[in-house]
């Protein structure tokens, strides 16, 4: 055959088809042959050196899958509107000392974090006064039925956290006393 670079244009396409019908021809004859092999009950042959099968992974047949459905929401963790915010950058460059400024965000990290609960003690003063025209001691009568439960000096807050510890966490009192201590 002649040297292709040597061809014009016109004789490559007309060179292509014939590769083609050639092509095809040779793979039905390869084909005949298998199927002759196979119904004789010979094995079939390999194309693949012996080293080249165990490396090899068969990979399962192709099936066609319906389109995903498009999910409302992403799997991913999301972000809580942050508190405060705390800055870390470079005031200088560590190679030549160079003062530095501006800059982007480089990446993120949140850390969640419980604060620090004070405790509040409120304590209701009760004034007695006197009264000069009718000369006795007035006192208020005040209702801090919402405040307290009974007469105890627990707020409800502190009742429903000890009654959720106890009950739901199944914690002894002695471990509530020194967590609430």
């Amino acid at each position: 055959m002649a040297d292709l670079t040597s061809l014009s244009k016109e004789e490559l396409l007309l060179l292509v088809p014939q590769q083609q019908e050639m092509i095809s021809f040779l793979l039905k004859q390869d084909l005949k042959a298998e199927i002759d092999r196979l119904k004789g009950g010979g094995k079939p042959r390999s194309t693949s050196p012996d080293w080249a099968k165990s490396n090899t992974r068969k990979k399962p047949e192709q099936v066609d899958k319906p389109p995903r459905k498009p999910r409302e929401t992403a799997f991913v963790r999301l972000r809580e509107e942050p508190t405060e915010e705390v800055v870390h950058a470079c005031s200088e460059c560590p190679d030549c000392g160079r003062t530095l400024a501006g800059g982007s965000v480089r990446s993120r990290r949140q850390i969640l974090e419980l604060p620090e609960i004070t405790v509040r003690v409120i304590e209701h003063l009760f004034l007695e006064r006197y009264c000069g025209v009718c000369q006795k001691r007035c006192a208020p009568q005040v209702d801090l039925s919402e405040q307290a439960v009974g007469q105890s000096r627990f707020g409800p807050r502190v009742h429903s956290l000890v009654a959720y510890l106890r009950q739901v966490c199944r914690l002894p009192v002695s471990a509530i006393a020194s967590l609430l201590s």
